[in-house]
């Protein structure tokens, strides 16, 4: 059951894009596709959000806290960024994770073909050849999220290096995405079918406390073939307040940000183009 949350006024803060380094498909396809990004504000896109954790994908639906994957996957994922942490075998972590999150009742939901499961050796592999790219892009999210007083710029690149001497551990690459979300739904995680094919209107960061609405949104916007269009959306404040509640001081609030920001960033420039817009709002 979704929280009682105080309405808020959305409002767009910057449209943008992610720099260089980009190497996916995804984005619009044309002036009349881009202008849809112009709707993100309007109110009705927006509603409380739910304590269950969903991904970013385009085609799901809205009103979860929306990471890559969703929270056990980007969680994981950043299991491995932290240089002191034991490296556990995939198979492991992700069990560890969910449990973790649904005792907590933060009930993890996976969707089949999700590319971020598919992704997190590859994702950190990525932050490890391109770590100036994703700094650059992360590091003002991480200051708008208030936890750049507690970190410096170098434990961003020492966390990348970290994930980067992981993803070349074959031994800790044990399973595939079919056996993780089968591990995941046997520790609790709820999984869902992928509707649809994707089409990309922006890359959707979201700053404020509320839910986006991306079914909704997809059946107001078609693109120039007819097909709906959807954000690829990032609970970024979303996600600071979760860990909050749950208890993690403002300082190792910051660092979980950090490792799991650095997945996030690169899943975005994995899938998306060159160019591929960036909408913030707040």
């Amino acid at each position: 059951m979704a929280k009682p949350q105080e309405q808020e006024q959305i409002s767009i803060i910057s449209i943008g894009d992610m720099g260089p380094g980009n190497i996916g498909e995804f984005g619009p396809g044309s002036d009349n596709e881009l202008a849809a990004v112009q709707d993100a504000a309007d109110e009705r896109y927006w509603g409380p959000r739910l304590d269950k954790s969903a991904c970013m994908d385009d085609r799901l639906e809205g009103l979860r806290l929306h990471l890559a994957g969703n929270r056990a996957v980007t969680e994981a994922a950043a299991n491995y960024l932290d240089r002191r942490a034991e490296a556990l075998p995939l198979s492991k972590n992700m069990a560890r994770t969910v449990n973790q999150l649904v005792v907590m009742g933060r009930i993890p939901v996976f969707h089949k073909k999700c590319a971020a499961l598919a992704s997190i050796r590859e994702g950190l592999a990525y932050a490890g050849g391109n770590a100036d790219e994703v700094v650059q892009v992360l590091w003002p999210q991480l200051d708008q999220l208030g936890a750049t007083e507690f970190l410096t710029e170098q434990q961003l690149y020492t966390s990348v290096k970290a994930g980067h001497n992981n993803s070349q551990l074959d031994a800790l690459w044990d399973s595939t995405p079919e056996q993780l979300m089968a591990i995941a739904e046997e520790n609790g995680a709820e999984i869902e079918e992928t509707p649809g094919s994707h089409k990309v209107a922006a890359n959707l960061d979201n700053l404020s406390k509320l839910g986006f609405n991306n079914g909704l949104f997809r059946v107001e916007h078609p693109g120039d073939d007819n097909e709906p269009m959807g954000m690829l959306t990032i609970d970024w404040l979303g996600y600071r307040d979760q860990l909050l509640e749950d208890g993690f001081s403002e300082e190792d609030t910051a660092r979980v940000l950090m490792r799991s920001g650095i997945f996030i960033v690169s899943i975005q420039k994995m899938i998306n183009k060159d160019g591929s817009p960036q909408v913030t709002v707040s």
